[in-house]
């Protein structure tokens, strides 16, 4: 049920079901559950559309209208449509799928909207462009730890970790009015100039350094990240 994320499904159909107290209960739960596989069939075309592309990619507004379209046909009610919150918020879910529930929880606190209020376009692009963006930003984060890790050892000092921690930080805030230009520079940070900086920070430092593994790595290079994203709330 946990691999299938079924209890949320489920959950969700009970508290329908309390709310409405309907006077036939078998037949809300089946239309409930009917407007539940609408709504995850068009979900599904919508991530369709934009998993495959990249944040700057020259498709990118095309895909983002397209999909907002796609999605924006689900029925609220008998003669509504429109995008809701719960809606904008599994198709975020679901474009970073396969990244550690963690790291997706965090964006999702910062865009959430309420599950039932409707999302215009232009909260719906900038929800979904910093959802592909921190996709991306996981995948170099992600590269940029092994680059690091140059004997494999699947940890680096921590001193290490927190040098390339900061220039993230300051190449993401030079680039906080652009953030289409915030991967390229960004993540671009060349191994050996991390390197050249670290060594003139720890020169002079002695003591005991403890380690950093790859998920706490990335961890910290995604809270970097969020902070500077607006909060929807």
């Amino acid at each position: 049920m946990a691999e299938s994320d079924v209890q949320p499904i489920l959950q969700r159909a009970l508290l329908a079901l309390l709310d409405s107290k309907p006077e036939k209960p078998i037949e809300f739960l089946i239309n409930h559950f009917q407007k539940e596989g609408e709504k995850t069939n068009l979900v599904t075309q919508a991530a369709h559309l934009l998993e495959s592309i990249k944040s700057h990619h020259p498709a990118t507004e095309e895909r983002l209208l397209q999909a907002y379209n796609i999605i924006s046909q689900y029925r609220v009610q008998k003669e509504v449509q429109g995008l809701t919150g719960d809606i904008y918020t599994d198709l975020l879910g679901q474009l970073l799928h396969g990244f550690l529930d963690s790291y997706v929880d965090k964006l999702l606190q910062k865009l959430k909207c309420h599950s039932n209020e409707y999302i215009p376009f232009l909260v719906f692009r900038a929800g979904v462009l910093t959802t592909l963006l921190l996709k991306e930003y996981i995948q170099e984060a992600q590269k940029l730890f092994k680059q690091l890790d140059t004997e494999g050892k699947k940890h680096i000092t921590r001193s290490l970790g927190d040098c390339a921690l900061t220039q993230l930080c300051t190449a993401l805030t030079a680039t906080a009015n652009d953030p289409f230009s915030t991967l390229e520079i960004a993540v671009s940070l060349e191994v050996s100039q991390i390197c050249k900086t670290f060594d003139e920070e720890v020169k002079n430092v002695t003591t005991w350094d403890s380690f950093m593994t790859e998920n706490e790595f990335v961890s910290e290079a995604i809270d970097v990240f969020l902070h500077q994203v607006p909060s929807t709330r």
